[in-house]
């Protein structure tokens, strides 16, 4: 990706020589040899993973490509989010604004499963959650359409949620925060409680 040597040979050094130890039911193991990743909770790790899979992000957001819609694909350490606002339906078309999105995210998972793969990294299924979001002006019968998805030779059907946590913050999909604040609130007279 053209980075600077020095800046190579710094994070070289730094994943060479690296032990390990565990406390596991209050018996300390012996240190062992730690020779992939990098340790949860470091300060380089959030840098290390955006580094790692900045060529996929680029890849996944040319300028101006229409194959996408109006979408972003953002990435914190191991937890990502895709969101997409694709291009209302021709007159005429049978086809609902939820279902090109749904179109689009479909797209933009199976590039970004693709090139994951490419770099030694996996999907974890059971963590993949749908949220669509809806006008607050308009009531809506149901939370969308589902989505299906093929991952690993087989198919997810993954329901849209009423609610969805995304890097401390709780979403509904009115974008009211009022999932967000009623958890908080919960936690706070808990913590004055206690």
């Amino acid at each position: 990706q053209g980075f600077d040597p020095k800046l190579c040979r710094f994070f070289d050094n730094y994943l060479q020589d690296r032990k390990t130890q565990f406390l596991f039911n209050g018996a300390l193991l012996d240190p062992s040899d730690f020779t992939v990743g990098i340790g949860q909770g470091s300060a380089l790790s959030p840098v290390l993973s955006r580094l790692y899979i900045a060529s996929v992000q680029h890849k996944q957001h040319p300028v101006n490509n229409a194959q996408f819609g109006n979408s972003v694909v953002q990435f914190f350490v191991d937890d990502g989010l895709i969101s997409v606002a694709g291009p209302p339906p021709d007159a005429g078309e049978k086809t609902t604004q939820l279902q090109i999105n749904n179109a689009i995210i479909a797209n933009i998972f199976h590039s970004l499963a693709g090139d994951f793969t490419r770099l030694g990294l996996g999907i974890e299924a059971d963590k993949l959650e749908l949220m669509h979001f809806l006008s607050p002006r308009r009531q809506h019968p149901n939370m969308g359409p589902e989505h299906a998805l093929r991952l690993e030779g087989r198919v997810l059907r993954i329901l849209p949620q009423t609610k969805l946590r995304y890097l401390g913050f709780f979403l509904d999909p009115k974008l009211s925060f009022r999932e967000h604040i009623r958890v908080y609130m919960i936690k706070a007279c808990s913590t004055v409680n206690a």
